[in-house]
């Protein structure tokens, strides 16, 4: 009887082992999925025009798809190292003059920007054939300066605006203490 008693204890005991073992199992599984999905919920964003390796010319549009799983900020594009656009709501698109840039191969860029500091990127490379004269050559060509004078202009602003607003105010009073002055020597005559 001790035999029986001894053999259906083992069973029972391994029979438990088993099931402790599969419901570990399934849970490390479980966590595994859910950590898979976590991670495919991360933001991704595709450039869905112009195709790769497209050979454009006059104006197009760049859009890009964006997967938010939320928190997205804006949508940066790039041609080469150049921010072009910023895009803060759907469609995200970008018009793209490429008479501005010269013929050949350019990359093009999207960075999407949130807010919990993660950036997604993507991109591809395309090629510009514009067929310009000389002088629409030479006019793109400073436009695409001016813009980008405008750009850097923008920026050193504030660093710039500051003395000249108190130079201003400096030759002003200057000019008036002047005029103020001469208009005292001719009441004394």
């Amino acid at each position: 009887m001790s035999l029986r008693v001894s053999w259906f204890v083992l069973m029972a005991l391994t029979s438990i082992f088993f099931l402790i073992h599969r419901t570990v199992d399934e849970g490390i599984a479980a966590n595994i999925t859910a950590r898979a999905k976590v991670k495919n919920d991360l933001p991704r964003i595709r450039i869905i025009s112009p195709p790769e390796d497209d050979s454009v010319s006059g104006t197009i549009m760049v859009r890009a798809k964006v997967n938010d799983p939320g928190g997205l900020t804006k949508v940066r594009f790039y041609v080469g190292q150049d921010e072009r656009f910023k895009d803060s709501t759907k469609p995200y698109a970008y018009s793209w003059d490429t008479r501005v840039d010269r013929d050949g191969h350019h990359e093009l860029k999207v960075q999407a920007e949130y807010e919990w500091v993660y950036t997604a990127k993507d991109q591809i490379e395309v090629s510009v054939k514009n067929r310009l004269s000389f002088w629409e050559n030479v006019i793109q060509r400073l436009k695409n300066y001016w813009n980008k004078s405008k750009a850097r202009l923008a920026k050193v602003m504030p660093v710039i605006a500051i003395p000249f607003s108190l130079l201003s105010l400096f030759l002003i009073f200057i000019f008036v203490q002047h005029r103020i002055d001469r208009k005292s020597e001719k009441l004394e005559w």
